[in-house]
């Protein structure tokens, strides 16, 4: 996590992004946008990562699958191959020769395969959020009339002139 800190705000289009909510809304209103702006970022965050791993997982999986269609594989390796990513590589590195070598080779081939398409997906999905934020996003919000108003008097001047001026009677 320390890692990925020094990285967090230095995405391009951060700051864009939260002058566009920020300026969109009055400025008696900027608490709720900052807030808006900030849990859309971390909620959207999360469910693209999601969104991304489960693409990625799922075609991997399909990749492994494929790849022990046939094979008499013991259930624990099967488990541990389909499992997780890093499950393949293990198993490869105890099996022997070149049985290992094309399982591993294989999980290779199944993480890029699925790192594609799920790339693929997120850069669908952002494109299909650029045009709705450009379709649907108002420039600027409406804005009151202002009417040329002269400064009011202080509450409660014109009676302290009356009486002022009653006293001195």
């Amino acid at each position: 996590m320390a890692l990925a800190r020094p990285w967090r705000n230095r995405w391009p289009g951060r700051r864009a992004a939260t002058d566009l909510v920020l300026g969109s809304v009055s400025s008696d209103d900027a608490g709720v946008g900052s807030a808006t702006n900030s849990t859309s970022m971390q909620v959207g965050g999360s469910i693209g990562v999601a969104v991304i791993c489960s693409v990625l997982s799922t075609r991997y999986q399909h990749v492994m699958h494929t790849t022990l269609a046939g094979c008499s594989v013991p259930a624990a390796a099967a488990n541990a191959i389909l499992g997780s990513i890093g499950g393949a590589p293990a198993v490869a590195h105890r099996g022997s020769g070149l049985l290992g070598e094309a399982l591993a080779a294989s999980a290779r081939f199944g993480f890029m395969s699925g790192s594609r398409v799920a790339l693929s997906v997120d850069a669908a999905v952002t494109g299909a959020g650029v045009l709705l934020v450009l379709a649907l996003l108002p420039s600027r919000p409406d804005k009151p009339d202002v009417k040329a108003v002269s400064p009011a008097e202080p509450p409660g001047t014109r009676d302290a002139l009356v009486c002022r001026a009653g006293d001195e009677r």
